[in-house]
């Protein structure tokens, strides 16, 4: 004979069950960066719909390289000797307005060679047009000028009218980044930079070994005892200061990429660990560092300090 159970006696095994342990769950599982890089469809593997996960899909465009130089991958030397950081030294002596700057820079030796791998690299500085458009995307910051040579008056995107086909300046170095980003680009680290300045053989100067004449880089001190320091007829206006992005095609590098001695220093990926960053190059104002191997640290924006941007060749995509 079935025994029927009444309402209690349905509730007693309800109550037991919700007693019991829990099941246990599976630990979360945090994906590193590499691991949430976008999967590429293949003939074994197509997905109808993209998967639901919580990390947000990454927006960065693919870069366009048609204004870009490959640097092919290679031994590049890098650095100076002792004998060519003192023949520097003598150079500033000679040409410097403000002699009393000249030091041996150590930071800039010893000599050694560096392994790359290949890379794009723009062929000219980012522009002021460039930037302008960054920021009209809503992708990029406006200047914030608080460095003092800026709020003079020196920071080309605030013009009313400003120089569309000269290089940006005062940006910082998280701004240059952004603005790469943007682009689906990066910032070249030190050694991509001066690589592609000085090309395999370690040329003392982008274009070759001799000191630069009025064809290859523009600066505009006066006193100065070589071709160098040359005068435009506008100079004296000072503002702007620097050349157009696109010129001075004799002073291209070993690549074709323009205006890595002069116009303005570059920031670069690398940074010492302390807030600074390493710009290259040498900028308008100074005739006697427009070598290929100059490199100097800084913390924030200034006017004579602007940018490019790099692609590795491996995937030729930057994700976040």
């Amino acid at each position: 004979m079935s025994r029927r159970l009444g309402p209690l006696g349905l509730l007693v095994p309800l109550l037991l069950l919700g007693c019991s342990p829990p099941i246990p769950s599976q630990p979360p599982v945090f994906l590193t960066e590499l691991e949430l890089a976008p999967i590429e469809a293949t003939d074994a593997l197509v997905l109808d719909e993209p998967p639901q996960t919580d990390a947000a899909p990454s927006t960065l465009p693919e870069p366009d390289l048609t204004e870009m130089k490959l640097i092919p991958a290679g031994v590049y030397l890098l650095g100076l000797t002792s004998q060519q950081v003192e023949w520097l030294y003598q150079l500033c002596k000679k040409t410097s307005d403000q002699k009393g700057n000249c030091t041996r820079r150590s930071e800039l030796s010893p000599q050694r060679e560096a392994a790359l791998e290949a890379f794009w690299l723009d062929r000219t500085e980012v522009s002021v047009a460039d930037y302008l458009e960054c920021i009209e995307a809503g992708a990029c910051e406006v200047p914030k000028d608080e460095q003092v040579l800026c709020q003079r008056g020196s920071s080309y995107t605030n013009q009313p009218a400003p120089p569309l086909v000269h290089p940006v300046n005062c940006v910082s170095w998280e701004q240059a980044q952004d603005y790469c980003r943007w682009r689906g680009k990066r910032l070249p680290s030190s050694d991509e930079w001066e690589a592609a300045a000085r090309g395999p053989e370690g040329l003392m100067f982008p274009w070759g070994e001799e000191l630069p004449n009025c064809e290859q880089a523009f600066s505009n001190r006066q006193e100065c005892s070589y071709d160098g320091c040359c005068s435009r007829e506008d100079w004296s206006s000072i503002w702007p200061e620097t050349m157009p992005v696109v010129s001075m095609d004799e002073g291209a590098s070993p690549f074709g990429v323009l205006h890595l001695a002069d116009n303005v220093r570059e920031w670069v990926e690398d940074g010492d660990g302390e807030g600074r960053h390493w710009v290259r190059g040498g900028h308008y104002s100074r005739s006697h560092e427009l070598f290929g191997a100059n490199a100097w640290l800084a913390k924030r924006e200034t006017d004579f300090i602007g940018f490019r941007c790099a692609v590795s060749e491996t995937g030729r995509r930057n994700e976040k």
